[in-house]
């Protein structure tokens, strides 16, 4: 056993006590108990105490839930995951104690509170809670059932309240800070000696029933169009009035609470929303089946779970503010056909346009990095419309998403190119998509998942990793079969047992080196393969190197150009053996033209060689000069060349 399996102790009334050993024996063998899964404990009313091992890595939801007696809980420094609503219903706790050594969560200042570290999020308080300071959230049923509860200080550090968090509680008063913009549904519904709030002004977001059944909530009545205002903020409509078919809500309205119209399914059919409105809350217009009309303010941020579920909505504007599109938003709207989402919603939600069976095409922005699979399950989705082929692909998608042929600016993609920026091609991004006839997968590529599900119609698909690409989940089973395969040369036996061997072509690329125009020389290599060193030679020239060439030969033909820096050569010129004049050319340069000596006298040899252009090598140029007087005495004197230079010039 490594886990505690869900429902193993499920109503047993008498379980008082409970010790979960770190190690079980089956059969000879020792398990560590690593887990303790969902409704593990589920009512049992009598339990007291738990003693949680420190084997224990996680506790699943609901584990504990309704053990109506538990007055105290120690989580171990193994425990990692704690699911939600663990704790539910445990209205007796009185002492909630953390491992100092765990990571994940702990009980900072002694607070008797389970809070997660990462968020700031108190998970669970008991009647001996202090909230930190540093808490920023308070969760979903945190105190919910703490009968014994009857007041508590809430920091200003908090800005969010959830679901159903002091629900059933003994609270007589609360001061809900101005730092809080948000309570979630059921808040404090349920505290039937609640008889003073005092709510912030900040908020901007509010569920529905957060104070049902409380005498304060009872304090307020409706106004003449049967709406209950408290603090600019509509709560609810009053569901035994028949309201106009055409509603305004009134001006100053800073939120509308969640399921504020949910009772007037058939009698709304406009709403006039004022720019004053920042949030519309959960379910706020739920089921109201002839609301065919409504425009969302701009100022509007918050568009809450279900808040236009199964309307009659034809066309919705969604607001440049809002970040996300959350469960069954527009679910069930049969008659929606246009949807404006802004580039600053992030992620469209699970069965967001659920049964959108009118919806047929959809833009999505560049901003939205995560579909739920389901988001648009049961519409009728053909076209997709996106501007960015990259966020388009690294979007994380949750599930299936069947949601027909893509259009990349306008255009239908055919061939697919997967950008070079790509490097994780996530599931479901091309799910269904018949369109696409060609894939082609770069270098850059890291993982392929399931992203082609469904894409029957490809027929080519190019691979141009130079490193093995596990792409066996990503293509359906008849197109590996049937699709002809482009790979690098030299990789086939890598994918013979992904795709048909017999449709696989290795593709060699052309490297042609070339000089001064010429081709030099030519090559035939795999991507990835290395380039050879060449060095050329050229007379009266220094080889430099070939200009952008690469290590290993890329995924093309390559043409690479020989650069190379000319080379000087020196002329000397010797008189009788002494240095008379030097000077320097480039290769193939004009040498300009020298003189004869000449003076009376003396007999000139003349130069022993004439250049018109500088050849590949140094020169030497040599001339013998004679004096003629010392000749007709019979004696020959070759001059120096200081002498000459006193009575010759050139």
């Amino acid at each position: 056993m490594k886990t505690i399996r869900k429902r193993s102790f499920y109503g047993l009334n008498n379980l008082k006590t409970l010790f979960i050993p770190e190690t079980v024996a089956y059969n000879g063998i020792d398990y560590r108990v690593t887990g303790i899964e969902y409704y593990a404990f589920y009512d049992c009313p009598a339990l007291l105490s738990v003693k949680i091992p420190n084997s224990v890595t996680t506790i699943g939801p609901l584990a504990f839930y309704r053990c109506s007696a538990l007055t105290s809980i120690e989580i171990p420094s193994s425990v990692e995951t704690i699911e939600y609503n663990t704790f539910e219903e445990c209205g007796a706790l009185e002492s909630i104690m953390v491992d100092e050594n765990n990571v994940a969560y702990d009980s900072r200042n002694n607070c008797n509170a389970l809070i997660e570290t990462a968020t700031n999020t108190l998970l669970r308080g008991c009647e001996n809670t202090v909230i930190p300071h540093s808490v920023t959230s308070i969760g979903n049923n945190a105190f919910d059932d703490c009968i014994t509860l009857t007041s508590i200080e809430i920091p200003n550090s908090v800005t969010v309240i959830g679901d159903a968090a002091f629900s059933c509680s003994g609270l007589t008063s609360i001061e809900i800070p101005n730092s809080v913009t948000s309570i979630g549904s059921g808040a404090f519904s349920g505290c039937e000696a609640l008889t003073d709030v005092m709510l912030p002004h900040g908020i901007i977001c509010i569920g529905g029933g957060t104070f049902r059944n409380t005498p304060w909530y009872k304090k307020f009545s409706y106004d003449d169009d049967g709406c209950l205002y408290i603090n600019n903020i509509l709560f609810e409509v009053n569901s035994f009035l028949e309201i106009k078919s055409s509603f305004k809500v009134k001006e100053g309205t800073v939120a509308i609470a969640g399921d504020a119209f949910y009772s007037h399914s058939n009698t709304i059919k406009t709403i006039e929303i004022p720019n004053s409105v920042k949030a519309i809350g959960h379910s706020a217009f739920s089921y109201c089946y002839n609301l065919s009309n409504v425009n969302i303010p701009d100022g509007v941020t918050i568009i809450g779970n279900e808040a236009f579920c199964c309307t009659g909505l034809t066309s919705i504007k969604i607001p440049n503010g809002v970040t996300r599109i959350g469960y069954e938003t527009f679910s069930g709207c049969i008659a929606l056909k246009d949807v404006e989402i802004p580039n600053s919603v992030t992620s469209i939600d699970r069965f967001a346009f659920y049964n959108c069976s009118s919806l047929t095409s959809i833009k999505i922005p560049e901003s939205v990095k995560v579909i739920d699979g389901e988001a648009f399950d049961g519409a009728s989705i053909e076209k997709v419309y996106i501007t960015d082929l990259s966020a388009w692909c690294k979007m994380d998608y949750d599930g299936y998403v069947r949601m027909g042929d893509v259009y990349l600016n306008g255009e239908k993609i055919v061939n697919l190119v997967i950008p070079d920026d790509v490097k994780e091609l996530n599931n479901r991004c091309f799910e269904g998509n018949t369109s696409i006839t060609s894939v082609k997968i770069g270098d850059n590529l890291e993982y392929a998942g399931h992203c082609f599900d469904g894409c029957n119609n490809i027929a080519e698909i190019y691979i141009e990793s130079k490193d093995y690409l596990g792409v066996d989940n990503a293509f359906e089973y008849n197109v590996k079969q049937n699709a002809t395969v482009y790979l690098p040369k030299g990789q086939k036996d890598d994918y013979k047992y992904t795709f048909n061997p017999n449709n696989i072509v290795e593709v060699a690329h052309t490297l042609k080196y070339v000089i001064d125009g010429d081709v030099y020389k030519t090559e035939s290599l795999g991507f990835g393969e290395t380039i050879s060193s060449i060095n050329p030679i050229k007379e009266g020239h220094t080889f430099c190197g070939w200009e952008e060439l690469p290590a290993t030969m890329p995924n093309n033909d390559l043409t690479v150009n020989a650069s190379f820096k000319v080379n000087q050569y020196t002329v000397t010129y010797l008189i009788n053996g002494d240095i008379y004049k030097t000077e320097t050319y480039d290769f193939g340069a004009a040498v300009l033209p020298i003189e004869n000596l000449q003076r009376k006298g003396y007999t000139f040899s003349g130069w022993s060689q004439t250049l018109t252009t500088m050849p590949a090598m140094n020169v030497t140029i040599k001339i013998k000069i004679t004096n003629e007087i010392n000749k007709s005495n019979g004696e020959i004197k070759t001059l120096l060349l200081k002498e000459i230079r006193e009575y010759v010039s050139i």
